[in-house]
């Protein structure tokens, strides 16, 4: 009698921890939180295709370095780049890299303040 009271027990335990364990199964995986792609700007999303192509880092920060694009990024749009792959070094740059705006003022007070204008 002893036997069947210990082994009932064991199995009484068992059953609330497999409960617990379905409450888990409706939280989404990171797989489908990695399939929802957040809207990334035309310049934004050359380089991800260009990062998913293998393409060196040394070559995608150039790219940006001569690309009229500025690139303003979200953490939301920064963590998708991060998950396809794109590295520290190249969203730095993206950072970094002015605004179209930002380089077309800066243009307008070199030239005034130029001695050969």
């Amino acid at each position: 009698m002893v036997a069947v009271t210990v082994i009932t027990g064991l199995v009484s335990l068992r059953a609330p921890v497999l409960a617990q364990d379905s409450s888990v199964a409706n939280i989404p995986s990171t797989a489908t939180v990695k399939a929802t792609a957040p809207r990334l700007a035309y310049g934004a999303q050359q380089i991800l295709r260009l990062g998913q192509a293998d393409v060196g880092d040394d070559i995608i920060i150039a790219y940006i370095k001569n690309s009229a694009n500025g690139y303003s990024l979200n953490p939301e749009q920064i963590l998708y780049l991060r998950q396809q792959g794109v590295s520290d070094l190249v969203i730095t740059t993206m950072f970094n890299q002015p605004r179209s705006e930002e380089r077309r003022v800066g243009k307008e007070c070199r030239s005034r303040w130029s001695p050969y204008h």
